[in-house]
């Protein structure tokens, strides 16, 4: 895909899921933004900024367990600080941010729970778009939430919603249908 596609892709991607979503009475799509903590400058790609530079976005610093060890002792400064670099290259509405390791899955409890928080808050649900550059670590760190999204009560709780809401569908839809 050529440079020049990538925020018209991403905005489409967010175009659709919020015709979809708020046909639906979901709130707008947060962006979930993962930065390589070792390669800031990349990871705030101008092509990406400009597709979510009005979204609500979450920031998820990735590998930070590559940082030196006394990193753990300054997350809060790295914090600002990320929020600093995010807003001079332009990104606006910052939700929250996160540092974590993907790879060793550290600091994932508090993205999952955010996101359960992000999703549930609505009681139709609101939509996640992840986005990053290249080996930024977007496939680890999908890989690495997912099982505990899958896990938590809450989201067990959103599924059998959304199952029992699907099957009711479907047999107002067949119900329909017999009728006719």
């Amino acid at each position: 895909m050529n440079k020049s596609t990538i925020p018209s892709t991403i905005e489409k991607v967010f175009q659709k899921s919020i015709e979809l979503g708020l046909s639906k009475g979901r709130l707008e799509p947060v962006a979930l933004l993962i930065v390589d903590l070792t390669d800031i400058s990349s990871s705030f790609c101008q092509e990406v900024i400009q597709s979510i530079e009005n979204k609500n976005v979450m920031i998820i610093g990735n590998k930070f367990d590559v940082l030196p060890p006394d990193s753990r002792e300054h997350e809060n400064r790295i914090k600002a600080w990320l929020k600093k670099q995010a807003k001079d290259f332009g990104v606006n509405k910052i939700h929250s941010i996160h540092l974590v390791s993907a790879n060793s899955k550290v600091g994932l409890g508090n993205v999952i729970e955010s996101i359960i928080s992000i999703v549930t808050r609505s009681q139709k649900g609101r939509d996640i778009v992840v986005v990053g550059v290249t080996n930024s670590g977007k496939s680890t760190f999908l890989k690495s939430i997912i099982p505990g999204l899958l896990k938590s009560k809450k989201s067990q709780n959103l599924i059998s919603e959304i199952e029992k809401r699907k099957e009711k569908e479907r047999n107002e839809r067949f119900n329909n249908n017999k009728d006719n």
